[in-house]
């Protein structure tokens, strides 16, 4: 069994500092940053396997919308309509994304222990339903995440239902993320 932990949406490398911080054997656990925004350094991400992509629902490539401020990037998202982070709308870059469930199945198995944090500007309700379909979520056993539902405009409804479905995975630990850099949350 392998430890694990999947940083999607690495960002500027808060969240992997926090994780290394909330788990005492952090330092057992082999580490993946996702992280495509080319605007972002990459300095601090020593020690872990960096992927400069996107997790996704396919293997493509895709726009994606981007602060163009280098010394103060606040994020990207593939979602144009997306109300947060001061994207440039006009001046999209094109990112690789991966099949998020194809890389699991074929990097783990359902008896590796998984921590997957998810802060991806409206992509974790396709990627989560994906999962969900075809059984990756079962790779996982602690998922943080951050919703974008308001951000990207998403039907309340359909949030509701992957929080249904979510909580419905007997052995999941789901943590609704209420602040972006550390691990801190509610469990749902």
């Amino acid at each position: 069994m392998k430890k694990v932990y999947l940083d999607c949406g690495g960002y500027r490398g808060q969240t992997l500092d926090a994780f290394r911080k909330a788990y005492e054997d952090a330092d057992e656990y082999e580490i993946h940053i996702f992280e495509p925004n080319t605007f972002i350094s990459r300095k601090f991400f020593d020690g872990v396997v960096f992927h400069d992509v996107a997790v996704w629902t396919e293997n493509c490539t895709n726009k994606m919308y981007v602060n163009r401020k280098k010394k103060n990037a606040s994020g990207s998202s593939m979602f144009k309509g997306i109300t947060s982070g001061k994207l440039r709308k006009d001046k999209p870059i094109t990112v690789k994304c991966i099949d998020f469930c194809e890389w699991i199945r074929a990097n783990f198995t359902e008896q590796d222990y998984i921590v997957l944090k998810m802060n991806i500007e409206g992509a974790e309700y396709p990627i989560l339903k994906k999962m969900i379909k075809d059984g990756t979520i079962w790779h996982i056993n602690v998922l943080y995440v951050s919703f974008h539902r308001k951000e990207i405009k998403l039907d309340k409804k359909v949030h509701d239902k992957l929080v249904k479905q979510l909580k419905g995975i007997a052995g999941l630990k789901v943590i609704e993320r209420a602040r972006t850099h550390d691990l801190t949350g509610s469990e749902l």
